[in-house]
């Protein structure tokens, strides 16, 4: 069960950045500029007169459709860190693997270097 909840999960997410990245696709050349995804998102025609203003008002639309993939990958972006947090961040969490990485690869000679100098930095 938990198998098919984080398949499903990934196959939601794959699937909307998929619409969000290549949605602009959909705009085809052949279609009549009337009915065209950009004309339906702007809610207005397209302009024939101008090859410049054709242009800019197709990549209007695929601004809207790439900021929608920015905001959607942030708001995953938190979720997964909002997730993850309270794992990382509680007392109870052993990090030693990150903190003490440099501990484990002294030599004993090394070690004990260590300890008779700490012994030492306070002593005056």
């Amino acid at each position: 069960m938990e198998l098919m909840k984080s398949i499903g999960a990934i196959w939601l997410i794959l699937s909307f950045t998929a619409l969000a990245t290549f949605g602009f696709l959909a705009m085809d050349e052949n279609m009549a500029h009337r009915i065209c995804l950009a004309s339906t998102l702007a809610g207005a025609f397209c302009p024939e007169n101008n090859a410049f203003a054709v242009a800019f008002f197709h990549t209007t639309a695929f601004k809207s459709f790439s900021l929608a993939l920015i905001f959607a990958l942030l708001l995953a972006g938190y979720a997964i860190f909002s997730m993850l947090a309270p794992k990382i961040f509680s007392p109870e969490t052993n990090l030693s693997f990150v903190f003490n990485s440099t501990e484990t690869k002294l030599s004993p000679l090394a070690k004990s270097l260590r300890e008779w100098l700490a012994l030492r930095e306070n002593s005056r």
